[in-house]
């Protein structure tokens, strides 16, 4: 009988182990990977649409994470900076081809460092001010069927 107990009681505890590693590995490494890979396959789709004629990629951005507005979500953002002779019309012109839905390939004015749709997240941002009307940042919004996308920390 105590031999039965003993095994038992091994066995839970083996159990209990196997669901922290798993729970730790789907937490610290699986999700964020997944995710991270996910805003990189955003990025690589931007950067697969040729540049507007004249325009010159001058930097480029990509993130995972709860990026704008409250609550528990993951969130996918990639971003172009172009620097082009061309108004924001040509430009929504140019890509309206490839947009997807409402959250691909928007175009709006750069203006200073900042990345503005991402809401104050200094640490996201391009390196160099950029002022004046010919720098444009074009950008996308992805998503993800991944079921534990929101078990990535950074999803809080």
């Amino acid at each position: 009988m105590k031999k039965a107990g003993r095994i038992m009681g091994i066995a839970m505890i083996s159990l209990l182990l196997g669901v922290i590693l798993f729970y730790f590995l789907l937490t610290f490494l699986i999700a964020p990977a997944v995710n991270d890979q996910t805003a990189k396959a955003l990025y690589a789709e931007m950067l697969q649409i040729p540049l507007p004629e004249g325009a010159e990629l001058c930097d480029s951005r990509y993130l995972a994470g709860n990026l704008v507005g409250n609550g528990n979500k993951m969130q996918y953002f990639a971003a172009i900076l172009l620097r082009t002779d061309q108004t924001g019309e040509e430009l929504e012109a140019y890509y309206a081809p490839y947009r997807e839905d409402e959250w691909h390939f928007l175009v709006e004015i750069q203006q200073g460092a900042a990345i503005s749709p991402l809401e104050g997240r200094e640490e996201f941002s391009f390196p160099e001010e950029t002022r004046g009307e010919e720098y444009y940042i074009v950008y996308s919004w992805g998503s993800s069927d991944f079921p534990f996308q929101d078990w990535d920390l950074r999803a809080h």
